[in-house]
């Protein structure tokens, strides 16, 4: 399933909201919707139904070949991210600030960046996370950017 869609019946008082979306279940709704399928001769009699031709065996073994070659392929799943790069940069950019004197460092970054605050504090958050290793660990209640472990670090 790639896209699911809500709709208001044309004849309907009720309004789609938040909460009711919330309440929806996709994933009882993809496990009916495979089940459903699952039974191939009630899509060939539904599309016949409607005045569709069912697929020809032909189209059938093409189709079977493709989800078959689909099935081989990895799923590419939310967002790719940065490189590691990114957030080198990201990291010797608040140490500069910092050194500097700034102690408004992520709302400078921000600007700098035209990111929102919460999109810089995300990236230097990464950038203290110990698999990168760019910043070292912050202390809570403390402006505080530190040269990481990896920072100066070469690539292998």
């Amino acid at each position: 399933m790639s896209r699911l869609s809500v709709e208001h019946f044309p004849d309907c008082d009720l309004e789609v909201t938040g909460t009711v979306l919330r309440g929806v279940r996709v994933a009882d709704i993809r496990e009916d919707a495979y089940a459903r399928l699952k039974d191939r001769p009630i899509i060939t009699a539904a599309l016949r139904e409607l005045g569709g031709r069912g697929p020809s065996p032909e189209e059938e073994r093409w189709a079977q070949r493709v989800a078959e070659e689909a099935r081989k392929l990895p799923l590419n799943r939310g967002r790719k991210g940065y490189p590691a790069e990114h957030y080198r940069r990201i990291a010797l950019r608040c140490l500069k600030l910092y050194d500097d004197g700034r102690r408004d460092v992520l709302k400078e970054l921000a600007a700098e960046e035209d990111r929102p605050y919460q999109t810089i504090r995300d990236w230097v958050r990464r950038a203290r996370d110990p698999e990168l290793g760019f910043l070292a660990p912050g202390r809570q209640g403390r402006i505080d950017f530190r040269p990481g472990p990896n920072l100066y670090r070469k690539e292998k």
